[in-house]
């Protein structure tokens, strides 16, 4: 082989080295809620959850809810805000309902999720509504879909 090329090769390698010796490894980024919707949520080994998204664009994620801890979150359209849940139906393989009753303020929450389908890690609700009422304002219908699942 001829040196210049095996110096030209060196050359190469060592300047790589040199360049990767300062960096360091980037931070995690903390999830941030997208705008309109709740944040992104984590289950830890063992934990399972309800997921709920708006049906009709712009699909924003909507409610979450952790049956064993009877509580959630819902996003009011406006902002984030916890929630209870107060009643459920028979669980599923997650231990989630797909028929729950919440209280969020002076908001009474009833999820209703239909045509389940069984799917890898989870079952996911092709339709469903939540509806929403309590307050000064009408009750509101919110077509959903959902997804239960558990982190592993």
């Amino acid at each position: 082989m001829d040196t210049r090329l095996i110096g030209i090769i060196m050359a190469f390698t060592l300047s790589s080295c040199a360049a990767v010796q300062g960096m360091t490894t980037p931070r995690p980024v903390a999830p941030k809620a997208a705008a309109g919707q709740l944040a992104p949520q984590n289950l830890g080994a063992g934990q399972c959850a309800m997921f709920v998204w708006e049906r009709t664009a712009p699909n924003r994620f909507i409610l979450f809810t952790q049956a064993s801890a009877r509580s959630g979150q819902w996003y009011d359209g406006t902002q984030s805000r916890a929630a209870r849940v107060t009643s459920q139906g028979e669980t599923n393989a997650q231990r989630q309902s797909s028929v729950q009753s919440l209280i969020s303020g002076d908001k009474v929450l009833e999820l209703s999720l239909g045509d389940a389908q069984t799917i890898t890690d989870g079952t996911r609700y092709k339709e469903g509504v939540l509806r929403v009422s309590g307050g000064a304002e009408f009750d509101r219908v919110i077509p959903v879909v959902g997804l239960s699942s558990c982190g592993r």
